[in-house]
């Protein structure tokens, strides 16, 4: 039997169970490596320098919001994770402290700017956490997030498991058929697993469809979510990525009209993998 993420963390939260999944399988990311997108947000925002910013589910190590911390003179650096245990003060400015983004122990209006990355496609009670988000928030201040892989995806299963011999399997090195979690059945995706002579093919199954670690919302449903939610929507765009030319490279016509005709709504928003959203909460 194969060692699922949610063998990892029993009876964890949605969020809980994604987190513990990078600090287990995938490296913490060296200092500047959201410098770009620090950038990105610099501009979008208005400035960073003055402000008071938190991280909605960073890493264990902060590295996001650290990066943040130290390319500009921001007033406060906060970072929150479900996981963590307790407050780390990593400098007189910056700290990671444990927090739910649906239930946060912040006061009204304290912050300037929320940042996230690679967290929403996991949050269950998404609505709940957009009440939140604006809720602490202060008026004119800003959201910038950018996540994926969504589950209108070409792998939108988000695969990322552990076997029992320690191999880590992920929809990046086990290519599955494109958008089999929206077109095929478990019995079809097993059996094709076994054509593949793959020997986990029924853990693997089991992952696609059962695991809790996504909240399959479509690209649609983002939309749908975003645009009635209190905030002003400054943009929401989809992106791809190399790999998603991957997957794209094995997918037919065919395909693309089965999701149409099953997925309406979602009908030319199939080939993004990812969103990368700006709101503004109203002065």
């Amino acid at each position: 039997m194969m060692k699922t993420l949610k063998a990892v963390v029993k009876k964890s939260p949605l969020f809980k169970v994604y987190v513990e999944a990078k600090r287990l399988f995938m490296p913490t990311s060296p200092p500047g490596s959201y410098n770009s997108i620090v950038k990105q947000i610099n501009s979008y925002c208005g400035g960073l320098d003055g402000k008071s910013i938190l991280e909605l589910g960073c890493n264990i190590e902060g590295d996001f919001i650290g990066d943040v911390a130290r390319c500009h003179r921001v007033r406060e650096a906060v970072g929150i994770n479900i996981v963590l245990s307790e407050i780390r003060q990593l400098s007189p400015i910056l700290r990671l402290q444990p927090g739910d983004i649906r239930k946060m122990d912040f006061d009204d209006d304290h912050f300037d700017i929320l940042i996230s990355s690679s967290v929403f496609e996991h949050l269950h009670d998404f609505p709940l956490a957009l009440q939140e988000m604006y809720r602490v928030l202060k008026p004119g201040g800003f959201v910038y997030s950018h996540y994926g892989p969504i589950w209108s995806g070409s792998y939108g299963h988000h695969l990322w498991m552990q076997s029992k011999n320690g191999r880590v399997l992920t929809y990046h090195n086990t290519i599955l058929p494109p958008y089999c979690h929206l077109l095929m059945t478990p019995n079809q995706l097993e059996n094709w697993l076994m054509g593949q002579h793959h020997p986990d093919a029924h853990a693997i199954t089991d992952y696609v469809f059962n695991s809790p670690e996504q909240n399959h919302l479509m690209f649609s449903d983002y939309e749908k979510l975003l645009r009635s939610s209190p905030f002003e929507v400054i943009f929401l765009k989809g992106y791809d990525t190399e790999l998603q030319q991957i997957y794209s490279s094995l997918t037919t016509a065919e395909v693309f009209q089965r999701l149409a005709e099953r997925y309406p709504a979602d009908r030319d928003k199939f080939l993004y993998d990812g969103i990368t959203v700006l709101l503004r909460k109203s002065c």
